[in-house]
């Protein structure tokens, strides 16, 4: 999954380089119509944003692998009611580590 967020990512890096260039070239010409250059101007911006957006979503690959594990486990034996999980961060021993009580619908 991480793997097509990169692929993805990458190509929209590639569509916004692309409509950059393309919009530079055109604004560039004598008679360039510049409600068009905002339109697209704008909708670079926007395509920016989602990049952005999509940016911040480096774990979720770890994230499904997780949510997998759990979906495995709970299936084997339907009795478990939670998931100590310990991520490791940083190669070597682990000597400092958080607890994150998460319950999902519970306030």
């Amino acid at each position: 999954m991480k793997f097509a967020l990169a692929t993805s990512l990458s190509k929209l890096e590639e569509i916004i380089a692309m409509l950059t260039d393309d919009l530079r070239r055109y604004a560039q010409k004598e008679k360039a119509n510049q409600q068009y250059v905002q339109k697209q101007n704008k909708l670079i911006q926007d395509l920016c944003g989602i990049h952005n957006d999509m940016d911040c979503l480096n774990n979720v690959e770890l994230l499904s692998d997780i949510e997998q594990r759990m979906k495995e486990l709970e299936a084997a034996d339907p009795q478990i009611d939670s998931h100590c999980i310990l991520i490791h961060r940083k190669p070597g021993p682990v000597c400092n580590n958080t607890f994150i009580e998460i319950k999902p619908g519970l306030t």
